[in-house]
Order: C-alpha cells, then structure tokens, then sequence
C-alpha cells in the first residue's frame, strides 16, 4: 500500500512538476525589440455612454447586447463593469481611462466561436510581426472554465502560418490586465494574412468571462534607438544657425538593415528627404516656435518604404523657443550723487543667460540687474546684451538724461575714541557743510542734533557713531567712526561718616565702578552683623533695628567681581561713626 501511495503520489507530483515547468510556455511571447506603427491598433474607442457601437460584421462570432451583463455567447462594448454586479471584478480598459471602451464577453457553451478576426493586407514577406491584445479574466471568485485564447496567423486560404495559446488565465485577487500575444515571420510570397484569436474554452454559470482591450497587430525587429549628440541640443532659440546631430543605434537582426528618419509634422509621420543613415545632421534655423519630434525607422533590405514593414526608435523632441526682445529700464534717473542707478532686466526668457551692460561713460558689467553710481550729470547711450544658454540673444539700447542732485558733506570729529568707563565723556565737534538738518547717532540708542557738544555712556563696549546730514533735496550723506568704552574698575572706601542728618556725608556707602555680584556687610567690634546689602548704590545710615548706634570704630566686607579681569575681590578695614 506504501509502495503504491508513493507511486501515485510521485506521478502527482510529476504530473504538477511539469505543469510547473510548462506554464512560463503559456504566458505572452511579445515582441523583445522595438515595434513599428500598428497596422491595426483596435481599442473600441471611448465616449461618455456606457455602451458603444457593435464591431463590424464578422469581427467576431458573438452576439452584439447591450446589456451589462451579457448572456453566454453575447459581447458587449462598454467604458466599466461596474453595472454587473458582484460576480465580476469591477474595472475600466485596462489604460484606466475611465471613458475609454473595452470588448466585454460571456463565453459561448461551445468552443467552435471566436472573439476576434480581420484580414492585415500589405505586409512583408520574411518580416516579424507581432500580434497581441490585453485581457482579463473578469471572474472575481469562481471559474469552472477560465478563458483560453488561442492567436492564429493564417494564409487566406485558411492554412495555418502559426499560432499561440494563452493556456487558461487564471482567477486573480484584483483586476488584472495582462498582455497576452507572440511575434512570427511571415512566410515567403505572404503579403496578407487573416488574425484569429479562437475561444478554447466552454462558458457556463460561472466560467469563460473576459474583456478584450487594445488588440494590435505590428512589425516587430531589432531593438532601435535615437537621441541627439549634445545634452543641450534639445531646445534652441528661433532662427539658431546651430546644428544638431541626431544619432542611432540599432541591435542584431536584419541581415541587410535600411534606414529612414522622420519628423512628426501636422499630425503625421513624414520621410525627411535624404536622411537614411544612422546618423543625420538638421538644422532648424528656418523653423517657426514649437515643439518638433523625429524618430528612426529601420526593415530588413527593401522594405523601408513600407509603413507595414518598419521598425521605430524611441522619440526624439526639439523645442524652438520664441526669440527673446531684449528690454530693460532704470529706477530713476535723477538722483542723488552718492546714489547708483539700478538698471533692471525685464527680458522674459528661458535657460541660463549671460549679461553685458555698457553704461555710456566707459564702464560695464555683468550682472543681471546692475547698479551703477555715475560722476557726474549729463546724457548716456546705454545698452544690455543677452544671450542665453539656447542661442537666443538681442541687444536692447535705452538713453539716459542723469541728473545727480548736491549732496552734503557729513564730517565730525569726536574725541577720544578710547576710554574707560571710568571718563565716559565724549566730545563732539560738527564739521558738516550744506545740510539743512543734522542728527548724531551716538551707537547706544541715544540719537540728538549736532548742537550736542558731549556724550556720556553709561556701560562698557564698542559704539559705532555716526552724523547724517540732510539738504533740502532729500540728499544725505553719512560719517562714522568707532568709539571705545574699556572696562575698568575702581573702589573708594571712606574711614569715617557722621548721620547727624546736616545733608554731609550722613551714610557709609563705597563708591565703586566697574564690579558685579556686590556684596557690603558691616559688624561691630564684637563682631555682630549690623547691616547688609547687594546694591552698590545702597549704605549704611549709622541704624541697626531703628536705633542709631554708638560714635565708635566699625568694621566692613566688601566682595565683588570687577568687570576688567571678573575675578573675586574681597575688601574688608574699618572706619569710624562721629
């Protein structure tokens, strides 16, 4: 029993091993290079409605319905699925196009039908062609039969050239589009040839229901490549004498390839004369603005002049830009004369662009929006050349009456400009001329007129002053200079102070500059503690608990961090209470 369970079981296991192994034979033997224009490229078309027009007579053994949902052995051409309920996935044609149309089938009982056929006239003989057409299996949970397409290529007279077959597609776990087809050679003295793709597999409830979407048939060869020889070649300015290099590249495949190239003009594909090499030289300074596109066609000896017979490269685009009007203007040209002109490019174009101003009085520049101070008044021809990286360029030309308005002269003089904060006080001397008004900016936020003979500051640091002077044409002028306030202190401690209330010398308080973190305490000869304080501007009045003390001899701490080295001082000595 064993012996015969292993058997069967290893004939189980063979028989799915092969399967196995065979089913990549069943899926899509496209095309693996590249493809010419369809000969036939049908995609039901699209429209608002949800149902389209019936395929012609012949196209296919089904029955045109215009339902939904169609009943076995009836097709139907509609823009969604959605209207058929849940036994079928819901979906679109398979670009998404959400008014695009897609051939809808419920599979005939019997197997003798089939789902497409037409006739493809005026190919090549000894040329590759693929056939192909996207399909999904629109059973969402059940299939007793799922569909089996078979694409046939035969001679008019019905013999078989060749053929593939889908094998069965599968239930999926979404709406999935797939594209089955294959490529063949057309026999010797073939030049027309009749599509078919046959249904394999029997309907029934539920079972052999798809939709067909984009069935195409089209020369397939070598893999075809274009491009242009530079990076920058793709755009260029209208009327550029450059020339662009289109290149190709193509795989092994023909045994003697033809060449031709061609340019995308009104909507249809064009032969440029004289262009059959691989490689090609154009120029498009006669060509108006706009978009341009060129490919490469190749087939195998003379074949090249059929359409049907091609082979096409990737697209190439060219993009004519819109000669640029070169154009500036200028702020203003009457100024004051310390202010520069701002010349300002309004110049609408694309890329990278490159400048030269000429300012009429032997200076130029480079910038894109330039300011430039002149000497003195009078009449400029001025001009902007511009060019981009494109090869668009023009020269815009503007004069100029400038005017430069008087301007004052701000001078002052201060002194000194290094000191302590020990001798804060700065003197001030206007040395200005043909203002009507003057003010002085002393750098720590204390502003006053230049009648001001002197300045106190009250901390440490470095003070940019600076006189603006004014005249009554809205003109100024501006001096500055640097003053230095060091830090430094200074302690004075006196030994002796008499509260008697006369208004002289009534309370014990150090004079001190240049510390923090201040600290006072005065004792008794006993050593008690009398008073206490943090601020240095705050001392002893002689008290202790309201009460005056004593005419006698008294002892101080004074600890603090000076503002030159912060390092800790301690003072301590005593002093006398008259």
């Amino acid at each position: 029993m064993k012996d015969k369970f292993t058997k069967r079981r290893f004939k189980k296991l063979i028989i799915f091993g092969y399967l196995v192994l065979c089913a990549p034979l069943a899926e899509a033997q496209l095309c693996q290079g590249s493809l010419g224009d369809p000969i036939i490229d049908l995609d039901f078309g699209s429209g608002t409605s949800v149902h389209g027009s019936p395929l012609p007579a012949g196209m296919t053994s089904y029955t045109w319905s215009s339902n939904d949902f169609p009943i076995d052995g009836s097709y139907t051409i509609e823009n969604t699925t959605v209207g058929s309920g849940l036994i079928w996935w819901p979906t679109t044609d398979h670009t998404g196009n959400s008014g695009g149309y897609m051939m809808v089938v419920n599979a005939s009982i019997s197997k003798t039908d089939y789902f497409y056929k037409n006739t493809v006239s005026g190919i090549c003989p000894g040329t590759t062609y693929e056939f192909a057409a996207w399909i999904i299996n629109l059973l969402r949970t059940q299939d007793l039969s799922p569909p089996n397409i078979t694409f046939m290529i035969e001679k008019l007279d019905g013999t078989l050239i060749n053929s593939y077959t889908t094998g069965p597609i599968a239930l999926q776990t979404s709406a999935l589009w797939r594209q089955f087809g294959f490529y063949f050679t057309t026999p010797a003295g073939v030049t027309e040839v009749t599509i078919v793709m046959r249904n394999n597999s029997a309907g029934g409830a539920p079972a052999n229901d798809l939709a067909l979407d984009d069935i195409t048939f089209r020369p397939c060869g070598p893999t075809v490549t274009a491009s242009i020889e530079s990076a920058l070649a793709d755009t260029l300015c209208q009327g550029s004498a450059r020339l662009f290099h289109f290149q190709g590249t193509e795989s092994t495949g023909y045994n003697s390839p033809q060449y031709q190239w061609q340019e995308l003009v009104n909507g249809i594909w064009q032969d440029i004369s004289g262009a059959t090499d691989l490689n090609f030289t154009q120029s498009f300074e006669t060509y108006q603005p706009g978009t341009y596109q060129f490919r490469l066609a190749s087939s195998e000896g003379g074949n090249i002049t059929s359409v049907q017979c091609r082979v096409l490269s990737n697209l190439v685009t060219v993009v004519v830009l819109q000669q640029s009007s070169a154009k500036y203007e200028i702020s203003n040209p009457v100024v004051c004369g310390n202010i520069p002109i701002q010349f300002i490019d309004s110049t609408q174009i694309l890329g990278n662009v490159t400048y030269k101003w000429d300012f009429g009085d032997g200076t130029t520049s480079t910038a894109k929006d330039p300011s430039h101070l002149y000497s003195q008044s009078g009449i400029y021809n001025t001009s902007m050349i511009l060019s981009s990286q494109y090869g668009c360029a023009d020269t815009a030309t503007l004069t100029i009456n400038v005017q430069m308005l008087p301007i004052p002269l701000a001078k002052f003089n201060v002194h000194p400009t290094d000191t302590t904060i020990l001798h804060p006080t700065i003197n001030f001397t206007d040395e200005s001329s043909g203002g009507t008004s003057c003010r002085f900016d002393w750098g720590d936020g204390i502003v006053t007129d230049c009648n001001t003979t002197s300045h106190d500051y009250t901390r440490e640091g470095t003070f940019i002053v600076k006189e603006i002077v004014e005249n009554s044409s809205g003109c100024y002028d501006t001096a500055y200079t640097t003053v230095y306030i060091r830090a430094e202190f200074a302690i004075a401690i006196p030994n002796a102070f008499s509260p008697n209330g006369d208004g002289q010398n009534d309370i014990f308080m150090p004079k001190l500059y240049g510390v923090h973190n201040y600290s006072l305490r005065v004792y008794n000869r006993w050593g008690q503690q009398l008073f206490e304080t943090n601020d240095p501007e705050q001392g002893w009045n002689g008290e202790f608990k309201g009460t005056l003390c004593t005419q006698g001899t008294y002892v101080y701490s004074i600890s603090f961090y000076d503002d030159v080295e912060n390092k800790l001082k301690v003072y301590s000595g005593s002093f006398i209470l008259l």
